[in-house]
């Protein structure tokens, strides 16, 4: 657990103020990884190494290529600035998310 984590959640948060419903409504594991992908596309080979758990590594690995859905078409009337910090939020390796002071 580290806080990008927490800047996961936020991420996850914001998306729901912009729209008034849950972004990634998963049922269990994999129903969430795909939800995450269908918007954010497939995590890259080396994204994907680094994920803990075997089991959602193993499924990533063997998932068809997804291309990511343009927020601004995900989220049409959300300001850009609000999708640009959005984006940043939600990005699929922790390692390229913001921190809480940035």
């Amino acid at each position: 657990y580290t806080p990008a984590i927490d800047i996961w959640s936020i991420g996850c948060i914001f998306a729901e103020v912009l729209t008034g419903k849950p972004l990634f409504p998963g049922k269990n594991v994999v129903h969430q990884l795909d939800l995450m992908t269908d918007l954010l596309g497939t995590p890259s080979l080396d994204t994907i190494s680094r994920v803990r758990n075997e089991k959602a590594r193993r499924y990533l690995s063997n998932m068809r290529k997804k291309h990511p859905v343009p927020f601004s078409q995900k989220f049409p009337n959300a300001d850009p600035l609000a999708l640009k910090l959005l984006e940043r939020l939600l990005a699929f390796d922790p390692k390229d998310r913001p921190t809480a002071e940035e």
